[in-house]
């Protein structure tokens, strides 16, 4: 499938539509990221209290690890998911906030699933070959570090190069698997044909991509100010209350409701980019009614 290059500004209109897209399907849009939260904290609220029960237990830690990788291959369905939800908003088709589940119930959920693991191996040994050719050393002082956090041992030479080509690599994996979900869900395409279209469609748009980065930590700044503010307000009002009655009656709900906001601005912008690169042209559902 052929994937296009979009102009070098197209970040700012894929946050601007993502940011729009809330006022189209506010209750359907929060609700599947509700469905998404849920499953996302289910395995911190199996494995916790494992881990302060059996503090150390490293087979404690190997379910922990186990439970956490099932959870997330299972989020890659639910991800296929939104964004169809997201695709059928947008061409005014009739969408429920379960459409989530959608691959589940269309058998998609595999394919999802195979892409979610072919691009992380494809990922970890990249990652892996760079640590190789540039720092060989970071294993030994990364283990030696944990063994002995108060020996505050130096980092290898490398250790900053590394840092450098892991942040690139984590800015160009979120294009990838824009595309790469978009592809399988929308598109129809399988895991590796899907994992290369991302690949080819974020290398033909690395600028508009760093675009979309500078303006996402832009907003991001406004919005850290604006909820300082908001929790240093309430901070003076818990001052006539109890600090546990804060945190659990403010605070957490704050943090959800920042979540259900976030959850549909992060996957809009998956959506648009993915449908500016390699979207296809079809008729909304108005247009083939009237047709």
């Amino acid at each position: 499938m052929t994937t296009r290059s979009a102009a070098p500004f197209a970040g700012i209109d894929w946050l601007k539509n993502a940011v729009g897209l809330i006022a189209k399907r506010p209750g359907t849009l929060m609700g599947a990221a509700a469905w998404m939260l849920l499953v996302a904290f289910a395995p911190t609220a199996i494995t916790l209290p494992l881990q302060l029960q059996n503090p150390g237990s490293m087979t404690v830690l190997v379910i922990s690890f186990g439970i956490s990788l099932v959870a997330s291959l299972l989020m890659a369905p639910m991800m296929g998911g939104y964004l169809k939800l997201i695709d059928s908003i947008e061409r005014g088709e009739a969408a429920g906030a379960s459409d989530v589940f959608g691959p589940f119930r269309q058998g998609t959920a595999l394919r999802l699933i195979g892409f979610a693991l072919l691009f992380m191996v494809v990922f970890f040994l990249a990652i892996a070959a760079v640590v190789v050719v540039f720092s060989g050393s970071i294993f030994q002082w990364y283990t030696a570090s944990l063994a002995n956090p108060a020996a505050h041992l130096a980092p290898p030479s490398g250790f900053w190069v590394v840092m450098a080509v892991v942040m690139v690599a984590a800015l160009l994996s979120m294009g990838v698997t824009s595309l790469g979900y978009g592809q399988v869900a929308i598109g129809g395409r399988g895991a590796l044909a899907a994992l290369g279209d991302g690949a080819v469609g974020t290398i033909k748009n690395v600028l508009p991509l760093f675009v979309l980065f500078i303006a996402s930590i832009v907003v991001g700044v406004c919005a850290c100010i604006v909820m300082g503010v908001v929790v240093a307000l309430l901070s003076v009002l818990s001052l006539f209350g109890s600090q546990s009655a804060w945190g659990l009656v403010v605070v957490i709900p704050l943090y959800i409701a920042l979540m259900l906001v976030m959850y549909p601005i992060m996957f809009g912008v998956m959506y648009h980019f993915w449908r500016d690169v390699c979207g296809q042209d079809r008729p909304n559902a108005m247009a083939q009614t009237l047709a």
